[in-house]
């Protein structure tokens, strides 16, 4: 296995994002770097946008971004494993943090995050991405993992309709060393065009609840996806 990192992003028609993420990504990249973007659908612009900034592309033809991200774990060729949404902008340095991270010790973690609009209600969600309760953590924050690591735990859970993070993330927690990096990405607020901040972090709260309790994931997934407009569960 070679030494670097193996950025792997998960998309549905995402090409206006790949077009800012792709070279964002490269801008200070070493060559230790290599990405793959797994979508869930065959898309022949998202194909050649990846291959026009050296990217490979995968087609898992199916819609679960914890197979999409199994599928790409697979695929990597280099020691770390660092997933990544396609609306996220990760700090420049992300390269260097994530290696200082392993050499101190870590076998994974993330970044806080902050949104791409500065208001004060969202801005206050931001700020509790510093703190390491379970609560506090998910996807958008982005993940590095040792690959040795990812594969001992199994990956991200195939039967999980929503918050394939969460368990995962656990288990790390419990059974390795987990850091949240001082730093921050840039997440995209679009989850709240057309809803209220109000209803998504009650929407939000509920679906932690309900999730940690054990309700079924199919319903989970449904029952959110209901409650929010243009929900990215």
């Amino acid at each position: 296995m070679k030494e670097g990192i193996s950025i792997i992003i998960p998309v549905y028609n995402e090409q206006e994002n790949l077009r800012r993420i792709l070279p964002h990504l490269l801008k200070r990249a070493s060559s230790e770097v290599e990405i793959i973007v797994s979508s869930s659908i065959y898309c022949e612009e998202s194909k050649i946008i990846c291959e026009s900034h050296g990217a490979s592309f995968v087609n898992t033809q199916v819609a679960s971004r914890a197979k999409q991200m199994n599928a790409g774990a697979k695929l990597a060729k280099h020691a770390v494993l660092y997933f990544i949404h396609a609306d996220t902008l990760v700090p420049h340095t992300y390269e260097s943090d994530i290696k200082v991270a392993i050499a101190n010790g870590y076998k994974s973690g993330c970044y806080r995050f902050k949104f791409d609009q500065d208001v004060l209600p969202l801005m206050i969600n931001s700020f509790f991405t510093r703190f390491r309760p379970q609560m506090f953590r998910g996807g958008d924050q982005s993940l590095f993992v040792l690959k040795d690591e990812f594969d001992r735990l199994g990956g991200f859970p195939e039967d999980h309709e929503i918050m394939e993070e969460y368990p995962f993330i656990k288990k790390l927690k419990q059974s390795s060393s987990f850091t949240v990096l001082k730093k921050a990405v840039l997440v995209s607020s679009r989850k709240y065009d057309g809803n209220s901040y109000v209803k998504v972090n009650i929407v939000n709260f509920l679906a932690f609840l309900m999730f940690h309790i054990g309700v079924s994931k199919v319903w989970l997934r449904s029952w959110y996806q209901g409650k929010l407009d243009n929900s990215r569960a």
